[in-house]
């Protein structure tokens, strides 16, 4: 009897816990291991399911991991989650950020991949008042809750950093160009005027689309390769 597999159809279907499992496969990996971990982590299926599968069905489930993690890059930004029943919502005003929120930002984002849902559990926060499209969020007190957002779709976490790496960017640009007319002391700036207290690592989104040495890149491979082998023997 043939098992019923759930292939994931959008970076929606995949959580942030599941999404960190694939960027971190070990580079080196042989292309049949790593494929055997991919599917095992994206679709639970095991070795032995992997064996007995027909390879257009193979082809087929790859070529729909390839093209979601070749788009994860353009992720849209998502204001509201509900999340074992508490509704999160994205910071309302990243120009209001305080110290402690600003300095674990900034010292997570030094490894990106590795913090995903953490970033998220600061960026997203619990709404404690909505009214007539206006929201607030509880207030940041260091509560780690990167194990609540591991759950959450991977979608969330890759637009809301797109999202928030656009705004910091305009806020730096904002600082630097206020700390030119300052009287007095002026803030230290690198060279590209932007505040080096207040830099941002340019890698700040972990980057998923296949290239030259990727980890991932062997999807694509895979997937075009035995899609033309398929197309051959029709």
């Amino acid at each position: 009897m043939k098992r019923r597999i759930t292939v994931p159809e959008t970076l929606s279907d995949i959580t942030i816990g599941q999404y960190l499992e694939l960027v971190s496969l070990p580079d080196g990996q042989e292309p049949a291991e790593q494929m055997a971990d991919t599917l095992r982590i994206a679709c639970g299926i095991s070795p032995e399911d992997i064996r007995n599968m027909e390879n257009a069905d193979l082809v087929k489930i790859v070529g729909i991991l390839s093209g979601i993690l070749e788009g994860a890059e353009e992720a849209e930004f998502i204001e509201f989650i509900e999340l074992d029943g508490v509704r999160y919502g994205f910071h309302p005003n990243l120009a209001k950020v305080t110290v402690g929120e600003f300095s674990d930002l900034e010292m997570l984002t030094k490894d990106t991949e590795k913090h995903l849902a953490t970033i998220c559990g600061i960026l997203y926060r619990p709404v404690i008042e909505e009214h007539a499209g206006f929201y607030a969020i509880e207030p940041y007190d260091g509560e780690d809750r990167g194990a609540i957002f591991k759950e959450a779709p991977a979608s969330l976490a890759l637009g809301a950093l797109g999202f928030f790496l656009s705004a910091a960017l305009k806020l730096q640009h904002s600082l630097a160009n206020y700390s030119k007319v300052r009287k007095g002391g002026q803030l230290p700036i690198n060279g590209d005027g932007l505040p080096s207290s207040l830099r941002w690592r340019e890698k700040t989104l972990p980057n998923s689309k296949p290239s030259k040495g990727s980890r991932l890149t062997w999807l694509s491979r895979f997937w075009r390769t035995n899609k033309t082998n398929e197309q051959a023997k029709v």
